[in-house]
């Protein structure tokens, strides 16, 4: 008897079908990348000081990266797995007055955009946005 795909819990190529399909979902994006190198889209947002950052965020077969600039001269970057699909992540990043924090992502459904909330370790809080108007 053969093990088909609908007669083996675990399909022919093992994983479950979920992992598969989540697989398939990833497979666009790969190729997307692939085809351009990268993507960057703008990001900016403002601290609880006022500061506003202006800034973007580039996402390649490599990795993610952002980076943004403040209104007092200090740069904010850091990296982000851009392969992972959840709809929340969290970036840590690093600035240049020392600064150290978390951004907490909320992606839009197409992964291309969404809003950021960041805590650092000052007491400073953030609110960001990335991605293209629609």
């Amino acid at each position: 008897m053969s093990a088909g795909l609908g007669k083996h819990p675990r399909g022919v190529f093992g994983g479950t079908m979920l992992n598969r399909m989540s697989l398939l979902a990833v497979v666009p994006a790969i190729l997307a990348l692939a085809g351009c190198g990268s993507i960057t889209v703008p990001a900016s947002g403002i601290d609880s000081k006022g500061v506003a950052y202006a800034g973007s965020t580039t996402a390649s077969m490599s990795g993610g990266t952002f980076s943004v600039t403040g209104s007092d001269g200090v740069v904010c970057s850091g990296t982000y797995d851009p392969f992972n699909r959840s709809k929340r992540i969290e970036a840590k990043t690093t600035c240049t007055n020392g600064r150290k924090g978390t951004i907490y992502v909320v992606r839009n459904n197409d992964g291309m955009g969404g809003t950021g909330d960041a805590e650092f370790d000052d007491g400073t809080t953030g609110k960001f946005i990335f991605g293209k108007k629609k």
